[in-house]
């Protein structure tokens, strides 16, 4: 139980298209008011696995000018990747997309039907962890925060 240790935090999180209008304006709703008090957020984390979902949040958050911090595992299941951005201050998401993207490889190509190859465990894990050590430091102002 997160409010046991903290009751200023609060996780949410939502399993839907991101990129329908209803859910689309859901979600900027909840940056605006979902934080503590029915303030702003303060960050987003973003884990969702194709980059029609990243694009929606890259739009809200320059909208909105929230920060957030995206991460991804390859289909291969190999390497991965966290990204913070800062509207106005460090490029957008769809201005500096992951290798994969920025490749001008279609994602769907790498896709296999029935088969998540990116759910390798300890792929998963290690990139989670470099997430979390990131949204760490930059919330609690403390290290220095990777931007890639």
């Amino acid at each position: 139980n997160n409010r046991a240790i903290n009751p200023d935090v609060e996780f949410e999180d939502f399993a839907y298209d991101i990129t329908t209008t209803d859910n689309f304006d859901h979600f900027v709703e909840l940056i605006k008011s979902g934080g503590v008090n029915g303030r702003k957020i303060s960050l987003v984390l973003s884990c969702v696995d194709n980059y029609a979902a990243r694009t929606s949040i890259n739009q809200a958050c320059n909208e909105l000018d929230q920060v957030w911090m995206e991460s991804g595992v390859s289909e291969d299941a190999i390497s991965g990747h966290i990204q913070t951005l800062l509207p106005g201050r460090t490029s957008c998401f769809e201005c500096l997309p992951p290798l994969i993207v920025a490749s001008g490889i279609d994602e769907k190509t790498l896709k296999r039907d029935g088969v998540c190859a990116a759910s390798l465990p300890t792929t998963m894990g290690i990139v989670a962890g470099m997430l979390v050590q990131n949204c760490l430091k930059y919330l609690l102002r403390f290290g220095q925060v990777s931007y890639y």
